[in-house]
């Protein structure tokens, strides 16, 4: 389970960063497309210096 929530997968798909079918109204993404994010490393670390230009030390 990747505990993404629905709104980031959305984000993903109309991102291009998720390859998926549209069937009538519902997204459908594919084992090989899920497999391929995965794979791609779609972890991105959080930036947690949200000013790095500010030397206050």
């Amino acid at each position: 389970m990747l505990r993404l929530s629905k709104m980031t997968v959305y984000r993903f798909i109309h991102g291009g960063e998720i390859r998926s079918i549209l069937v009538g109204r519902s997204y459908r993404i594919p084992e090989s497309a899920l497999n391929e994010f995965v794979e791609s490393g779609y972890y991105r670390p959080i930036d947690l210096d949200p000013d790095p230009g500010d030397n206050a030390s």
